[in-house]
């Protein structure tokens, strides 16, 4: 759990984007290296939300000047939010990024149980080869920009090998993966040397001075250049919404939307939302 003196700027600084934007906070977590296992000294708080707007806005022509996102930058905290719609469509394809904010065990803010609803509802319709290509899609990413570089860090290594190992995670048919790197590594690599040096790559997150080797790092690369071969030919699947959106995806869409907006009695639904990022 967030520190109680953290927690209440955060939620000062979102209840002040909510009076701003005319948005009903549903969920706030922490995301990103701090529930990954490996923050640095000096890494921000990654501050994610996820709210709902007015009934009639939903109905209003979707155009890029509507985009259903909120960003705040207020010292160390990133804050990002996200539209319920926004969300619920990614749900839709097992995206590794919602599917991690609802994970968090680092928790802000719970509106009536948002989280557990909105759990069950990703569970129902999850996609396990959607939500891995996407994984491994993020894993060669990074490994494309960080290891461009004449120099890395330790936390360069580890924000590949971790949606490496969530990829190999799903690939085994366990379902969705831990958002830690220590979990995933505990459960998918046996081989001591590989072992080792993962445990050596979060060291400084655990604050001692520990390096890891150099024989440690060129496991860990030979490991990364091994299943980006065997997984060359996985590809991100087409980032697009289709028409026959879950029954359940829409029912928790105009669940929520009617608990906090009572306007009209005018039918919403999400199969008219494509997404634009």
């Amino acid at each position: 759990m967030p520190k109680a003196s953290q927690q209440i700027r955060v939620l000062n600084e979102l209840a002040a984007l909510e009076r701003q934007h005319r948005v009903t906070l549903l969920y706030a977590c922490e995301a990103g290296s701090r529930v990954w296992g490996f923050p640095a000294a000096d890494s921000d708080y990654d501050v994610r939300f996820i709210y709902v707007r007015p009934r009639q806005w939903y109905k209003l022509p979707h155009s890029p000047t509507r985009r259903p996102a909120i960003v705040r930058q207020v010292g160390r905290f990133d804050m990002i939010g996200w539209d319920l719609r926004k969300v619920l469509a990614r749900l839709h394809l097992s995206q590794p990024t919602v599917l991690e904010w609802l994970a968090s065990d680092q928790v802000y803010f719970n509106l009536d149980d948002f989280q557990q609803a909105a759990n069950r509802v990703a569970d129902s319709t999850f996609s396990a080869p959607a939500c891995l290509a996407q994984y491994v899609v993020w894993a060669r990413r990074n490994y494309d920009k960080f290891f461009d570089q004449p120099r890395r860090s330790t936390k360069h290594y580890c924000l590949v090998m971790r949606p490496l190992l969530a990829a190999l995670w799903l690939e085994r048919g366990w379902g969705r993966p831990p958002l830690s790197l220590a979990r995933l590594s505990a459960r998918l690599i046996s081989w001591a040397p590989l072992k080792t040096a993962i445990d050596q790559l979060l060291e400084p997150a655990r604050g001692t001075k520990k390096r890891v080797s150099g024989q440690g790092l060129r496991v860990v690369e030979e490991f990364m250049a091994g299943h980006f071969s065997r997984l060359s030919h996985i590809r991100m699947p087409r980032a697009q919404v289709p028409s026959a959106i879950p029954a359940p995806l829409n029912r928790l869409f105009r669940k929520l939307v009617e608990r906090y907006d009572t306007s009209t009695d005018e039918e919403i639904d999400l199969t008219d939302f494509r997404p634009t990022t």
